[in-house]
Protein backbone atom coordinates (compact mmCIF):
# COMPACT_ATOMS: atom_id res chain seq x y z
CA UNK A 1 0.00 0.00 0.00
CA UNK A 2 3.19 2.67 0.58
CA UNK A 3 3.87 1.17 -2.51
CA UNK A 4 0.81 2.44 -4.35
CA UNK A 5 0.70 5.18 -1.92
CA UNK A 6 -2.63 4.31 -0.81
CA UNK A 7 -2.12 4.99 2.82
CA UNK A 8 0.48 7.40 4.34
CA UNK A 9 1.13 6.59 8.11
CA UNK A 10 3.32 9.06 10.63
CA UNK A 11 5.79 6.85 11.63
CA UNK A 12 7.09 3.96 10.10
CA UNK A 13 9.77 1.42 11.81
CA UNK A 14 12.05 -0.74 10.13
CA UNK A 15 12.69 -3.87 11.66
CA UNK A 16 14.29 -5.80 8.45
CA UNK A 17 17.43 -4.75 10.18
CA UNK A 18 17.35 -7.17 13.45
CA UNK A 19 19.17 -10.27 12.61
CA UNK A 20 16.92 -12.21 14.51
CA UNK A 21 14.39 -11.94 12.38
CA UNK A 22 15.92 -12.80 9.38
CA UNK A 23 17.32 -16.30 10.66
CA UNK A 24 16.48 -19.29 9.02
CA UNK A 25 16.59 -22.58 10.34
CA UNK A 26 16.21 -26.15 9.42
CA UNK A 27 14.43 -27.57 12.24
CA UNK A 28 13.47 -31.11 12.49
CA UNK A 29 10.62 -31.59 9.53
CA UNK A 30 9.96 -28.23 9.13
CA UNK A 31 12.02 -24.79 7.75
CA UNK A 32 11.48 -21.86 10.42
CA UNK A 33 11.76 -18.77 8.47
CA UNK A 34 12.77 -15.34 10.08
CA UNK A 35 9.53 -12.88 9.35
CA UNK A 36 12.55 -10.50 7.61
CA UNK A 37 12.98 -13.26 5.03
CA UNK A 38 12.73 -11.42 1.75
CA UNK A 39 11.23 -12.75 -1.14
CA UNK A 40 14.24 -12.72 -3.10
CA UNK A 41 15.91 -14.90 -0.33
CA UNK A 42 13.36 -17.26 -1.37
CA UNK A 43 13.84 -16.98 -5.35
CA UNK A 44 17.43 -17.27 -5.39
CA UNK A 45 17.76 -20.00 -3.37
CA UNK A 46 19.90 -18.41 -0.55
CA UNK A 47 17.21 -20.42 1.85
CA UNK A 48 16.80 -24.42 2.42
CA UNK A 49 14.35 -25.84 0.21
CA UNK A 50 11.61 -27.96 1.83
CA UNK A 51 9.11 -27.86 -0.65
CA UNK A 52 10.06 -28.87 -3.93
CA UNK A 53 10.21 -25.52 -5.00
CA UNK A 54 6.95 -24.32 -4.51
CA UNK A 55 8.45 -21.24 -2.18
CA UNK A 56 10.75 -20.64 -4.85
CA UNK A 57 7.65 -20.29 -8.10
CA UNK A 58 5.44 -18.05 -5.13
CA UNK A 59 8.51 -15.74 -4.93
CA UNK A 60 9.97 -15.60 -8.19
CA UNK A 61 6.16 -14.47 -9.15
CA UNK A 62 5.56 -11.56 -6.73
CA UNK A 63 5.52 -8.39 -8.18
CA UNK A 64 8.66 -7.58 -9.33
CA UNK A 65 12.49 -7.27 -8.59
CA UNK A 66 12.37 -4.41 -6.70
CA UNK A 67 9.52 -5.86 -4.48
CA UNK A 68 10.96 -8.90 -4.57
CA UNK A 69 14.35 -7.48 -2.94
CA UNK A 70 12.63 -5.54 -0.24
CA UNK A 71 9.31 -6.95 1.02
CA UNK A 72 9.12 -10.04 3.99
CA UNK A 73 7.16 -12.63 3.83
CA UNK A 74 6.23 -11.39 7.42
CA UNK A 75 5.33 -8.78 5.80
CA UNK A 76 2.99 -9.28 3.20
CA UNK A 77 1.23 -11.99 5.81
CA UNK A 78 0.84 -9.13 8.48
CA UNK A 79 -0.71 -7.16 5.53
CA UNK A 80 -3.29 -10.09 5.29
CA UNK A 81 -4.13 -8.96 1.39
CA UNK A 82 -5.97 -12.11 -0.03
CA UNK A 83 -4.59 -11.45 -3.36
CA UNK A 84 -1.34 -12.29 -1.32
CA UNK A 85 0.65 -15.01 -2.90
CA UNK A 86 2.16 -16.56 0.26
CA UNK A 87 -1.25 -16.22 2.06
CA UNK A 88 -2.74 -18.73 -0.27
CA UNK A 89 0.41 -20.40 -0.17
CA UNK A 90 1.40 -20.86 2.77
CA UNK A 91 -2.15 -21.81 3.98
CA UNK A 92 -2.06 -24.55 1.64
CA UNK A 93 1.30 -25.35 2.93
CA UNK A 94 -0.09 -26.05 6.47
CA UNK A 95 2.39 -23.41 8.13
CA UNK A 96 2.37 -21.99 11.30
CA UNK A 97 2.89 -18.29 12.68
CA UNK A 98 5.16 -17.57 16.05
CA UNK A 99 3.89 -14.03 16.70
CA UNK A 100 5.53 -11.81 19.59
CA UNK A 101 4.85 -9.35 22.07
CA UNK A 102 6.01 -8.24 25.18
CA UNK A 103 3.87 -10.85 26.53
CA UNK A 104 5.41 -13.71 24.82
CA UNK A 105 5.44 -15.92 21.91
CA UNK A 106 1.75 -17.21 20.58
CA UNK A 107 1.98 -19.71 17.81
CA UNK A 108 -1.44 -19.68 14.81
CA UNK A 109 -2.07 -21.79 12.10
CA UNK A 110 -2.56 -19.78 8.56
CA UNK A 111 -6.36 -20.48 8.73
CA UNK A 112 -6.62 -18.81 11.94
CA UNK A 113 -4.41 -15.97 11.19
CA UNK A 114 -5.84 -14.55 8.10
CA UNK A 115 -9.27 -13.06 9.71
CA UNK A 116 -10.55 -11.33 6.81
CA UNK A 117 -9.80 -9.22 4.11
CA UNK A 118 -7.09 -7.25 4.93
CA UNK A 119 -7.32 -8.21 8.33
CA UNK A 120 -4.95 -10.70 10.92
CA UNK A 121 -4.83 -12.04 14.43
CA UNK A 122 -2.66 -10.04 15.20
CA UNK A 123 -2.61 -7.82 18.77
CA UNK A 124 -1.52 -4.73 19.40
CA UNK A 125 1.73 -4.56 19.96
CA UNK A 126 2.44 -8.26 17.98
CA UNK A 127 4.45 -8.64 15.09
CA UNK A 128 5.36 -12.02 13.33
CA UNK A 129 8.40 -13.15 14.61
CA UNK A 130 8.68 -16.47 12.40
CA UNK A 131 7.10 -18.64 9.60
CA UNK A 132 6.83 -22.14 10.11
CA UNK A 133 6.90 -24.55 6.85
CA UNK A 134 6.36 -28.31 7.09
CA UNK A 135 8.55 -30.29 4.62
CA UNK A 136 7.00 -31.66 1.74
CA UNK A 137 7.53 -35.55 1.04
CA UNK A 138 9.50 -36.56 -1.14
CA UNK A 139 6.32 -37.89 -3.26
CA UNK A 140 4.25 -34.75 -2.79
CA UNK A 141 3.78 -32.64 -5.77
CA UNK A 142 2.25 -29.08 -6.16
CA UNK A 143 1.54 -26.65 -8.85
CA UNK A 144 0.33 -23.19 -9.14
CA UNK A 145 -2.06 -21.23 -10.78
CA UNK A 146 -2.52 -17.81 -11.26
CA UNK A 147 -5.74 -16.28 -12.46
CA UNK A 148 -6.65 -12.22 -12.33
CA UNK A 149 -9.51 -11.15 -14.55
CA UNK A 150 -7.94 -7.75 -16.64
CA UNK A 151 -9.83 -5.64 -18.11
CA UNK A 152 -8.31 -4.82 -22.08
CA UNK A 153 -6.72 -1.83 -22.82
CA UNK A 154 -8.27 0.87 -24.90
CA UNK A 155 -5.44 -0.07 -27.93
CA UNK A 156 -6.67 -3.37 -27.51
CA UNK A 157 -10.35 -3.07 -26.98
CA UNK A 158 -10.07 -0.61 -30.34
CA UNK A 159 -7.86 -3.50 -32.19
CA UNK A 160 -10.81 -5.90 -31.64
CA UNK A 161 -13.29 -3.54 -32.86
Amino acid sequence: MLNLRLVEPQLIVDITGLAELKQVEHRGDELVLGACVTHADIEDGRIPDVTHGAMRDVAGNIAYRAVRNRGTVGGSLSHADPSADWVSALSALDAKLTLRSLAGPRTVTMQDFIVGALESALRAGEIVESIHVPAMPASAHWAMSRLAARQASSRTRSARS
